[in-house]
């Protein structure tokens, strides 16, 4: 399947959101939707002030994959930056605030423990913040076509690996282990075991079936 993939601009945020929204209904550490709620609302309540809190990481990339039978749709999303970037706490309120309506006050202050913590080392790093495919082209090589891209373009500005956070369970679990990435370590929240993984950048991935 021949595949598109652009650097987004601004205005492709709803796109964006639609694809994360419905790649991250059923995530283990995303809330249950809400009975009479479309599928996706709960990540989609948490993901809009995530990328507002981002907004102004340095280096901040947003990352598109189309189908070329189909350019008009959104099949992929990435959001990267430079890692080491902290929000500025003006950005904070707002997110605690919605975390805290749709996970509640534990995994609200679970969530935000995990944000304060650190990939080790201290080479130049890019964060890769989300990973989205929608649902219904998932297993068609549209990820890794996208981590293909961001493995070149990283590389290409110098940085020396790819880290992100994932939640110990698969699909995606399982998908970052085969591209190569490692477990640095790992953090227990009230939903699930969230890992810390990297990928250094030249390193050989497993065949996809």
């Amino acid at each position: 399947m021949a595949m598109l993939i652009e650097t987004l601009p601004v205005e492709a945020k709803q796109s964006a959101l639609d694809v994360v929204a419905a790649a991250f209904a059923d995530h283990p550490l995303m809330p249950p939707d809400k009975p009479g709620k479309l599928k996706g609302s709960a990540a989609r309540r948490m993901m809009g002030p995530l990328f507002g809190a981002f907004a102004k990481a340095p280096d901040l990339h947003w990352f598109g994959v189309r189908r070329e039978d189909d350019p008009s749709k959104l099949r992929s999303f990435a959001l990267v930056f430079e890692y080491g970037y902290e929000p500025p706490l003006i950005k904070l309120p707002g997110m605690v605030w919605m975390l805290m309506r749709s996970h509640g006050l534990r995994n609200a202050l679970a969530f935000m423990r995990v944000l304060s913590q650190k990939h080790p080392g201290d080479d130049r790093r890019l964060e890769l913040l989300i990973l989205a495919t929608d649902p219904n082209q998932q297993a068609k090589g549209l990820g890794r076509a996208m981590l293909q891209h961001l493995y070149e373009w990283a590389a290409e500005r110098g940085y020396k690996a790819v880290v992100l956070e994932s939640a110990k369970a698969p699909p995606a679990y399982d998908f970052y282990l085969r591209e190569g990435f490692v477990v640095e370590k790992e953090v227990d929240l009230p939903n699930g075991v969230l890992c810390y993984m990297r990928r250094e950048l030249g390193v050989e991935t497993q065949p996809t079936d």
